[in-house]
C-alpha cells in the first residue's frame, strides 16, 4: 500500500512538471464569452483533435490583477484532453442558477490548476461546481459555495462518476451545499486526495465526503461538516486514511459506513467513529475534538494559493503522523520537517532565542504601501543557505521559502502580503549564523 501511495503522488509531480503538450490557448480577458474568454478557449481546444492524454491542450490565462468570471450559461463540457493553468493572481469562475463550473467528459483527461471554482447552484443534478466523468487531476484549486438541490441530487461542490477519477493536491473545498449525500464530494468512482481540506460543507449524509467507492486520503483535514465527515457506502473499492483529520462534524460521525466495513487507516485522528466501522491500521487516534486540534482557528490565508485551518501547538495532531506517506510540503507550501504532523496543515514552531540576532543592515526592504508587495534586498553579508519566513504577530507562519542558496553580491527577492489585513507582520530570515528580523507594516 505504502508503495501505491507513493507512485500515486509521484507520478502526480512528475507529469507537472514533464507535461507536453500540443495547442496553447489563452485567456485574456474576464468575458463570458467572445474573444479572448476562456469559453471561447474552451471551444477552440474541444474542436482540435490533436490533443492526446500524454499531450493535452493547454489553456492559460493572462489577465492582469486576476478578477472573476462569472458565467451567463455552462461552459463548454471538456471534451478533450485540456489542461488550465490559472495565475498567481486568482482567477475565479463564478456559476448562478442553473450553471456550474466544469463538466469532463468520460475518457478526456484533464488537469485544473490554481482556480476558484463557485457558486454553482443546480438542481436534481451531480456536482454543483464540478461534474467528473474523466480523468481529473485538481491542484492548488479552491471549490466552495455551491449548492445541490432536489431528491435526485448529489455531491454539492464536486461529484466523481464511477467511471471518473480524481486525483486532488493542495486543494479546498468548503461551505458546499447538497440536499442529498455529499456536500462537499460525491464519489463513485476513484477519489485520491492529498494536502487537502474538506471543511464547513453540508450533506444529507457525508457533509464532507460521501464515497461509494475507492477513496484514497493522505494528510487531509477534514472539519465542521454538518452531515458528517466522511460517509463510506461498502462497494468494490479500497478505503484508505493515512495522516488525516476528520472532527467536528454535526449531525453525523466524523467517520462512518452505511453497513459494516473496514477501512485502512493509519495515524489518523478522529472524534466520533461509527459503530459499523473497523479500522485496519496503527496508531490511530479517535475521541478528539474540534477544539483540541485547532482551538478557535478557522479557514484562513496561512500561506499558499488555499485556505487551511492552523492546528494548535498543543493539539494531538503535531508530530503524532508518519512521514512514510507524507508530501515534504503542507497544503500552506511549509515544510514538513522534523516528526510529521497529522493534517493537510503542519505546525511551525516560531525560532527561538538560541540563534545570534545579526545586523538588520544585511536586509533592506523596500516596500509598496499601496498594494502591500515588499522588495526585500539580501545583502552580501549573507551568503550559503538560507530561509525567510513572515509570521503575524500571533505566530502564524503566512510565507515561507524553504531553503535558498545565495553566492556573492546582492538577491533581490520578493514578498506579497496583500492578502493580508493592514498590520504589522515579521520577516525572519534565518541563515547558517543567526536570523535577521524585519518589521513589515502593511498600510
Amino acid at each position: 500500500m505504502k508503495t501505491t501511495l507513493l507512485s500515486f503522488y509521484l507520478f502526480g509531480l512528475v507529469c507537472l512538471f514533464t507535461q507536453a503538450q500540443a495547442t496553447s490557448y489563452f485567456v485574456i480577458n474576464l468575458n463570458d464569452a467572445g474573444t479572448g474568454s476562456l469559453r471561447e478557449a474552451i471551444t477552440s481546444a474541444n474542436a482540435d483533435a490533436s490533443a492526446t492524454d500524454a499531450a493535452p491542450h493547454i489553456i492559460s490565462f493572462d489577465i492582469f490583477n486576476g478578477g472573476t468570471i462569472s458565467l451567463a450559461a455552462s461552459l463548454p463540457a471538456l471534451n478533450n484532453h485540456i489542461t488550465i493553468y490559472g495565475q498567481a493572481e486568482q482567477i475565479t469562475i463564478s456559476g448562478g442558477t442553473g450553471i456550474r463550473g466544469f463538466l469532463i467528459n468520460a475518457g478526456k483527461t484533464v488537469l485544473i490548476h490554481n482556480l476558484i471554482i463557485c457558486n454553482g447552484k443546480l438542481t436534481n443534478e451531480f456536482g454543483g461546481g464540478i461534474s467528473n466523468a474523466g480523468d481529473l487531476t485538481l491542484e492548488y484549486c479552491t471549490i466552495t459555495a455551491n449548492n445541490i438541490s432536489g431528491a435526485s441530487s448529489q455531491g454539492g461542490g464536486i461529484s466523481n462518476s464511477g467511471s471518473g477519477t480524481i486525483n486532488m493536491t493542495n486543494c479546498t473545498v468548503s461551505d458546499n451545499i447538497s440536499t442529498n449525500t455529499g456536500g462537499g464530494i460525491v464519489n463513485y468512482g476513484s477519489l485520491n486526495i492529498v494536502n487537502s481540506t474538506i471543511a464547513n460543507n453540508n450533506g444529507l449524509d457525508g457533509g464532507g465526503i460521501a464515497s461509494y467507492n475507492g477513496l484514497i486520503m493522505i494528510n487531509c483535514t477534514v472539519t465542521s461538516n454538518s452531515g458528517g465527515g466522511i460517509y463510506y457506502v461498502p462497494g468494490s473499492g479500497t478505503v484508505a486514511l493515512l495522516n488525516t483529520i476528520s472532527v467536528g462534524s454535526a449531525a453525523g460521525n466524523d467517520v462512518y459506513t452505511s453497513s459494516a466495513a473496514t477501512l485502512i487507516s493509519g495515524y489518523g485522528l478522529y472524534g466520533t467513529v461509527g459503530a459499523s466501522v473497523t479500522f485496519n491500521g496503527s496508531s490511530n487516534t479517535t475521541g478528539s475534538t474540534k477544539s483540541a486540534v485547532f482551538g478557535t482557528n478557522v479557514l484562513a490565508n496561512n500561506g499558499g494559493s488555499t485556505q487551511t485551518i492552523a492546528i494548535l501547538s498543543t493539539s494531538p495532531a503535531v508530530n503524532t503522523g508518519t512521514a512514510n506517506t507524507a508530501p515534504t510540503l503542507d497544503q500552506a507550501g511549509q515544510s514538513r520537517s522534523g516528526l510529521t504532523d497529522i493534517g493537510a496543515f503542519e505546525y511551525q514552531p516560531i525560532p527561538t532565542a538560541t540563534f545570534t540576532r545579526l545586523s538588520e543592515d544585511l536586509v533592506t526592504v523596500y516596500s509598496n504601501p499601496g498594494n502591500g508587495v515588499f522588495d526585500m534586498e539580501i545583502g552580501e553579508g549573507i551568503q550559503g543557505t538560507y530561509d525567510w519566513k513572515v509570521v503575524d504577530m500571533k505566530g502564524k507562519v503566512l510565507h515561507n521559502s524553504g531553503n535558498i542558496e545565495k553566492g556573492n553580491g546582492a538577491q533581490m527577492l520578493q514578498v506579497n502580503l496583500s492578502a493580508q489585513t493592514q498590520g504589522t507582520y515579521l520577516l525572519i530570515i534565518t541563515t547558517g549564523k543567526g536570523i535577521v528580523n524585519k518589521s513589515l507594516v502593511k498600510l
